[in-house]
């Protein structure tokens, strides 16, 4: 009795161990079943058409971007890191959950699948991304859905004339390749189509806005093909091409007017503008060499740098023309209507009219003077006969005249220097005596060509003097019937003391009339360099208030 009863528990036991053990296999196996019953004849190239009068199949398309990677401007294109977000539904692909352990959704490769050809039509490579390494979610009401993660390479039409304040728009236009809009539709998903949500910020760009749109292309054969049109818009950051592009670009631009204020004197003039031009083409080659080499958009920073090198290039033709005009040594008086200028508004506001006036003032002073002192042409050989019947009559006053010649040696019109006559020639340095070396000291003549001392004469040593050539013009070359031997060598001495004076008037003649060109130099120099800062501020103001705006 005992032992037929513990026989049955016994077989209660391996009973409930046998349901236990089919029902964890049977769970085990639903999935598999669910694939070979829900797959079975199933052909994954070929496109779901449900019903008779099912022929569009419709899609639904979104992106969210990842980062954007690099916008390569020479080449026009743009590397960016996509979630692609598909969804679809298949009739072919329905079942009933409670059948198959309430399995709700799967999850297969992408191989056993018919998925929609998506193809990026700004493509600028050859596929888009590796399709065939991810997986697809299959839900029992047939909507499948397929995300797919890829770094794709498109095109991208650039507009850097602000540049580097530009505004770019980027266009990632998607679609099927194969299919038309009446066999397979693609539109944008009603949920968040176009997601920024998980975006990480790039160094140079800001992508501010994402926007999307149903577009159809339409064909020459007027067959249109359903596209998802994103655009993306892109704000450029200027802060590291201002630091290292404009703001050196301005620093080197304004050095080319330190070369107007540097004085001729110093050679460095030319230079400095050729190093500044020099500079500023490195600068246009370097914003050259990262633009696209396009003609239809200059950038206007490269226009800017283009008018700064010819205002440069101007630059080093006036320097050339101001310092031949200050080296050269000019043996012509300037123009009168330079002169005007020099002296009236233009010359006013440089303030360079004063020494223009006193310059031409002393150089017409000096001229005066220089036409009494200068020798006369000695008059023929036959202008005077050999020999006079009242030759022997005349040499018999010889001493009178010679004495009449040191009356007028002593009585020569003596001019005293003042001493603080800021209009006398000492401002140009002038000094007969000290520089020329010759002295009015009558006294270390001969006493044999002595004339004796009047009451009330000029002493004989002066430090400047005038001779009054009203009183006494006869050179050596000018005889005399009544010439005797002292008074041909008064003469002698008072003609080659005219030669001297006259020698180093000229001389200062030549320089006041240099001082005149130099002056006309500084001129030159200022109203270019007023010229130079005007036009550059206006190039300046013009372009940054075009891009501002």
């Amino acid at each position: 009795m005992r032992l037929s009863k513990c026989r049955g528990y016994r077989d209660v036991q391996l009973l409930v161990a046998a349901i236990v053990i089919s029902r964890v296999i049977g769970d085990d196996n639903v999935g598999d079943r669910l694939f070979k019953e829900v797959w079975k004849d199933y052909q994954h190239d070929v496109r779901p058409l449900c019903g008779v009068n099912q022929e569009t199949l419709h899609a639904t398309l979104g992106i969210a971007i990842r980062q954007l990677i690099e916008l390569n401007e020479p080449e026009q294109k743009v590397s960016t890191s996509i979630w692609f977000r598909m969804t679809w539904n298949d009739c072919r692909l329905r079942w009933n959950p409670s059948l198959y352990g309430n399995i709700t959704s799967v999850t297969i490769p992408k191989q056993r699948m018919w998925v929609p050809d998506l193809t990026l039509y700004d493509n600028a490579q050859s596929k888009l991304g590796e399709q065939n390494e991810y997986f697809v979610s299959v839900k029992y009401d047939g909507v499948i859905t397929y995300n797919l993660p890829a770094v794709v390479k498109s095109m991208c039409k650039l507009d850097v004339t602000m540049f580097p304040f530009d505004y770019q728009m980027c266009f990632l236009t998607l679609g099927s390749w194969t299919y038309n809009q009446h066999q397979l539709n693609f539109t944008a998903r009603l949920k968040n189509p176009a997601d920024l949500s998980s975006y990480i910020e790039h160094g140079e760009w800001d992508l501010y806005k994402l926007d999307v749109e149903n577009y159809a292309f339409v064909e020459e054969n007027g067959v249109p093909y359903g596209q998802v049109k994103f655009t993306v818009y892109l704000r450029r950051k200027p802060l590291f091409h201002t630091m290292n592009l404009i703001l050196p670009s301005i620093i080197v631009n304004s050095l080319a007017i330190i070369g107007f204020v540097l004085p001729p004197e110093s050679g460095e003039k030319l230079n400095l503008e050729i190093t500044v031009l020099l500079s500023l083409l490195v600068f246009q080659l370097v914003i050259l060499n990262s633009m696209p080499h396009s003609s239809k958009h200059m950038p206007l920073i490269a226009i800017y740098f283009l008018l700064s090198m010819i205002l440069i290039a101007l630059s080093c033709v006036c320097t050339v023309v101001i310092l031949n005009i200050h080296f050269n040594k000019h043996h012509t008086p300037l123009p009168a209507w330079i002169r005007d200028i020099l002296t009236g508004r233009m010359g006013r506001l440089f303030r360079l009219d004063n020494i223009m006036l006193q310059t031409h003032e002393k150089r017409q002073r000096l001229l005066t003077e220089y036409n009494e002192f200068r020798p006369k042409k000695p008059p023929p050989s036959n202008t005077y006969p050999a020999s006079s019947p009242k030759k022997s009559s005349k040499r018999s006053s010889a001493a009178q005249s010679n004495g009449q010649i040191f009356d007028k040696l002593n009585n020569l019109s003596l001019r005293s220097r003042k001493p603080k006559d800021t209009d006398d020639d000492s401002v140009y340095g002038f000094y007969p005596n000290a520089r020329y070396g010759f002295s009015t000291e009558l006294n270390a003549l001969p006493k044999q060509y002595s004339a004796p001392s009047k009451a009330g004469a000029v002493p004989a040593t002066t430090s400047f003097f005038t001779v009054n050539m009203s009183e006494i013009r006869r050179s050596e070359s000018e005889p005399g019937d009544d010439d005797s031997p002292n008074v041909a060598v008064n003469r002698k001495i008072l003609a080659r003391m005219e030669r001297t004076t006259a020698r180093g008037i000229k001389k200062q003649i030549n320089d006041l009339l240099d001082t005149e060109w130099k002056v006309f130099a500084v001129f030159l120099d200022r109203l270019f360099l007023f010229t130079f800062l005007l036009m550059g501020i206006i190039v300046g103001i013009g372009l940054f208030s075009y891009i501002s705006s």
